[in-house]
């Protein structure tokens, strides 16, 4: 019989969402928050490297859910940004089109990825229903000193026509575009970062992150004593820009109460009532840059503008927010993303446990440790959590093009998922993509690669299709303690990110079970414990299979994803060590040390002996007549 990925796939992706298994529950039982850093949908497509993380991320899940826990991993979108409002520029396609249909392509390409995510707490920086809060986070920063107005000398794209963060800026040129960057004085909106520099740098000792990743942040916090005087590289978070495609910043200024309070930047500035959030952005625009937002030259967004104060006419704040603000709060949102009178609920928000993506996103992970912090210290997040919001980060490493390259429409060596799912499927790809190499490190793509890891699972297909099943034969030691040490080391690998290795484990108990069912007095049969295991421990690497597998083959009603994970036992861990003498006409030649429970293994054992270099030197010059075995004692080979 063979594995009809299409088939399967499709009939696999219409359960699970018809029977909910990966939808977080309301209890407060054992949770774990497991999280991707969102995509930015840009482009038409996905690329293999941006899906690494995500199966890294879906393996975590699908082995925690197994383990007992409720699992939150959802997906969302950073939907707002530059990249679409320069396309809008370049075609007059409207942003909001633009990236909508991306999105479509793009969560298309990780439901036929099989990945776990928990679709009912989607989210959308672009909704208005998200930038609502984002609004409204605002607004507490500013009531709190420390989001406020000043002039400054900026970083201006003369190309893109906008302010650039420091961050943004790379050698003197502006990241997205390489234009020269110059200075430009601009009424700007900034929040107060600077006030938590000791507390981002000091938060870092106990949290779990790659200490190249610490690093970075303390580099760029920069905090130095210069005799009795403390000096920091970083400065105020400048989030205003002179863009469409952002969160329209709350505020109104009122000429009358500013002259009333006095000529300072922050007079005459007030938040929009939160009655009247969110602000919405207004579609009667203009994309080409004019030096100023496009938003300036609206005339619906400042239609009936009063004052909040005095109730005197009144004008909108034009400038739109940098997108870093977005995403540095979206991960509260996630955990409870459909509640319309607040942000999230204090009871529903916990910290990510893992939370992997890019190490190099420096700004991100500094600017929504410092949300984190404003939040706990205002109340709205429970004190038990403490005050760092990633309490474990991991970031995979790049998967290059066929040709040691990094992926690029430039180079033409771009492998999407969709040029590998239709013909190997969503398992290969998966499993293909956690064997390459360590998680952490880069790794360039391989056909060969892809077309062994096909052929690995094409063989555990045939073990299951092929091999009767028993419930009455008792597997071998060797056998049983191989599984025991296949589910702790499969285990431990899974929590410590070493998926590579963990698939090594798997095949290796594979080739067992092969040579065991092979051997097997019982016409070939293999020991149904032995394959429900070995189902098991593979589910969260290729979900369709094993699905498959554990109702068509095994019989099992339930979902093997909510099964629970295989508890290995301690006595089988323990292996002595026997050592087995090689002879050649009956003198010594060589000693192989192995594990007890493989000594008795003829066929194991005179496999070793001819591989290993001392004997096998002596073994060349002859034929060999005959092979003498003696159990755990010695073998000798007749020339």
């Amino acid at each position: 019989m063979q594995y009809d990925h299409k088939k399967i796939e499709k009939k696999w992706q219409a359960k699970w969402k018809e029977d909910e298994i990966y939808k977080t529950s309301a209890s407060n039982g054992k949770k774990r928050y497991v999280l991707d850093m969102f995509p930015y949908p840009s482009g038409a497509s996905m690329h293999v490297g941006h899906l690494e993380g995500y199966v890294g991320t879906d393996i975590i899940s699908r082995y925690l859910r197994m383990k007992g826990f409720d699992i939150l991993h959802p997906m969302g979108w950073d939907a707002f940004g530059l990249p679409a409002e320069n396309f809008a520029i370049k075609t007059g396609v409207h942003p909001d089109k633009e990236t909508h249909k991306n999105i479509k392509v793009f969560k298309k390409q990780l439901i036929a990825s099989g990945l776990s995510y928990d679709w009912d707490k989607e989210i959308d920086t672009s909704s208005p229903k998200f930038y609502k809060w984002t609004q409204w986070l605002f607004i507490k920063f500013f009531e709190k000193g420390l989001a406020y107005k000043k002039k400054s000398p900026v970083n201006w794209c003369p190309k893109d026509e906008t302010v650039l963060a420091n961050e943004q800026v790379e050698d003197g040129k502006c990241e997205r575009c390489d234009t020269p960057v110059i200075k430009k004085d601009l009424d700007q909106w900034f929040f107060k970062i600077t006030d938590y520099a000791d507390r981002l740098i000091s938060g870092l000792d106990g949290i779990d992150w790659l200490e190249e990743v610490k690093i970075q942040q303390k580099n760029w916090i920069g905090r130095k004593k210069v005799k009795k005087e403390i000096t920091y590289h970083i400065h105020d978070w400048l989030i205003s820009r002179q863009r469409y495609w952002g969160c329209p910043i709350p505020m109104v200024f009122c000429e009358h109460c500013a002259k009333l309070q006095g000529q300072t930047l922050q007079s005459g500035w007030f938040p929009v009532p939160e009655s009247e959030l969110p602000v919405l952005l207004p579609t009667d625009v203009d994309f080409l840059p004019h030096g100023e937002s496009p938003i300036a030259r609206s005339t619906s967004f400042q239609k009936d503008v009063v004052c909040p104060s005095c109730g005197k006419p009144a004008r909108r704040e034009v400038d739109t927010m940098d997108t870093y603000v977005d995403s540095s709060w979206y991960f509260l949102r996630f955990c409870d993303p459909k509640n319309s009178k607040e942000f999230a609920s204090k009871d529903k928000i916990i910290p990510v446990d893992d939370y992997v993506g890019g190490g190099h996103v420096v700004q991100h992970l500094l600017f929504a440790r410092f949300f984190w912090k404003v939040l706990y210290d205002t109340g709205y997040i429970n004190k038990k959590w403490g005050d760092e919001p990633f309490l474990k980060l991991r970031a995979p490493g790049w998967i290059l093009g066929p040709d040691s390259r990094k992926m690029s429409k430039r180079w033409g060596n771009v492998v999407t998922p969709d040029d590998i799912i239709p013909k190997f499927g969503a398992d290969t790809l998966r499993v293909y993509e956690m064997f390459m190499g360590p998680f952490d490190i880069m790794k360039p793509w391989s056909l060969t690669g892809v077309e062994g890891a096909h052929r690995f699972l094409g063989r555990v297909w045939r073990l299951f299709h092929q091999s009767p099943i028993t419930n009455h034969q008792s597997p071998n030691n060797e056998v049983v303690s191989k599984m025991h040490q296949t589910i702790k080391k499969v285990g431990e690998d899974i929590e410590n990110y070493k998926f590579n290795t963990a698939i090594s484990s798997l095949m290796e108990f594979v080739n067992m079970l092969i040579d065991y069912s092979l051997q097997s007095t019982a016409e070939k049969a293999v020991d149904r414990r032995l394959l429900t295991v070995l189902c098991q421990l593979l589910a969260p690497f290729a979900p369709y299979m094993t699905e498959e597998i554990w109702h068509e083959v095994l019989g099992q009603k339930n979902s093997i994803h909510i099964s629970p994970w295989p508890i290995y036992d301690e006595k089988y861990l323990k292996s002595d060590e026997v050592i087995v003498v090689v002879q050649v006409n009956g003198k010594l030649r060589s000693q192989l040390v192995v594990d007890s429970l493989q000594s008795s293994d003829k066929t194991k054992i005179l496999k070793l002996a001819k591989e290993d270099i001392k004997a096998s030197k002596w073994l060349k010059s002859g034929k060999i007549k005959k092979e003498i075995f003696i159990p755990n004692k010695l073998v000798n080979f007749v020339i």
